[in-house]
């Protein structure tokens, strides 16, 4: 815990504010299935719904907030670095096509951070997907697919409404501050009628899957998803205007190379200050990740913005998809539905260096300064790096 003591104290000392994830729904650093794990459970549902996981999961929530900082001498209630807690990082809930066990469990540890510290902002990490309390936005999400590969590969597609989450009856809870969405445009697995392919409620289908050398599937085109981008942001921002919450998208990211991630940021940063400049609850965004060069691509995993072009190194192997939880959903076919990717080709004979990586930091760069109000500067090597 010193560590994070120190990095408090750092982004105190630089003017930064961080906000803090305390779980995460994924297996990475432990997440629900770990606490599983250790609570002798199988499942997703007594990780949601088991007391002794939920009494554990609220005292260790409430030890970090009331750790002293072994640096500033503060307790982290008390830390003016700190802008927000985030409950958990994308949970998710699969099978419950409701909602509301998910949303219930949200406000009751919404709740019990706000009773032990009323001085930061609390959020929840989430892919933003709407639910069942606004049946009339369901047809706005994105499509997640089942992948079943033997001889072949099958392909179906699952409404987003199966995995749990409805981010306006989140948004809407007393104890949650601000909205939050997770944009990434490659894993958005079909397009909506708006770009004529859409699979829902045609059932299993066959599919020759066409990779693309940008390294995502054409399953539609790359200026479908943006567009979609631009209108799932759209109707993201007027529904925290309905509810009176201001909207963060806490993570964005695009697979290379440059220039299609480029575009990306580009159309999601014209959004939002346009979104600014009209008025529209706009909290502000991050990007899906800024990594130091001393990590040595340890943490890499294809979304790493570098402030020095070597660090893009070149990957022989697939891009694999993310590992699904070592945990049973009621059902198992909803879990592998909430758990699936595909795998995604990567060209590893393109070269990749100097790319337009330059362009990202100035998109960000700019970005940042237009959302404050200051002016725009020059982002080198050497001032992130």
């Amino acid at each position: 815990m010193q560590g994070l003591d120190y990095v408090v104290a750092q982004a105190a000392l630089h003017g930064i504010r961080l906000i803090l994830t305390l779980t995460n729904y994924w297996p990475d650093y432990g997440g629900t299935p770990q606490w599983a794990q250790w609570y002798n459970q199988s499942s997703l549902v007594e990780f949601y719904q088991d007391d002794n996981i939920r009494a554990g999961v609220k005292s260790y929530m409430g030890k970090i907030i009331m750790r002293n900082n072994t640096i500033t001498g503060r307790l982290y209630r008390d830390e003016p670095a700190i802008l927000a807690w985030d409950i958990m990082n994308e949970p998710q809930f699969p099978g419950d096509d409701t909602g509301k066990l998910l949303t219930a469990w949200i406000d009751d540890m919404a709740s019990f951070i706000k009773g032990v510290d009323s001085n930061h902002l609390v959020m929840v990490g989430s892919f933003g997907a709407f639910g069942a309390s606004t049946p009339g936005l369901l047809a706005q999400n994105p499509t997640d697919m089942v992948v079943l590969t033997d001889q072949d590969t099958r392909l179906f597609p699952v409404a987003q409404v199966c995995q749990g989450e409805d981010s306006s009856a989140i948004a809407a809870l007393p104890h949650i501050d601000m909205a939050d969405m997770h944009i990434y445009p490659e894993m958005w697995s079909f397009c909506t009628r708006d770009c004529n392919f859409n699979l829902e409620g045609m059932g299993p289908y066959q599919i020759v899957s066409n990779l693309s050398s940008e390294g995502f599937l054409e399953l539609c085109s790359f200026d479908c998803r943006v567009a979609f981008m631009r209108k799932w942001i759209q109707s993201h921002l007027q529904e925290c205007k309905r509810i009176g919450k201001p909207l963060i998208i806490s993570e964005f990211g695009m697979w290379r190379p440059m220039s299609v991630r480029n575009d990306v940021y580009q159309a999601l940063y014209e959004e939002l200050l346009s979104a600014k400049n009209s008025g529209l609850p706009v909290a502000g965004s991050l990007f899906w990740m800024l990594e130091a060069a001393q990590h040595n691509n340890s943490m890499n995993d294809n979304y790493a913005i570098f402030a020095n072009s070597t660090m893009y190194m070149h990957s022989p192997h697939r891009i694999q998809p993310m590992p699904p939880p070592q945990t049973k959903a009621p059902d198992p076919a909803l879990l592998q539905c909430a758990s699936a990717r595909i795998p995604v080709a990567f060209n590893a004979d393109s070269d990749i260096n100097n790319d337009e990586w330059q362009t990202t930091l100035q998109l960000i760069s700019q970005q940042a300064a237009q959302l404050s109000g200051s002016q725009a500067g020059t982002v080198s090597s050497e001032s992130l790096g």
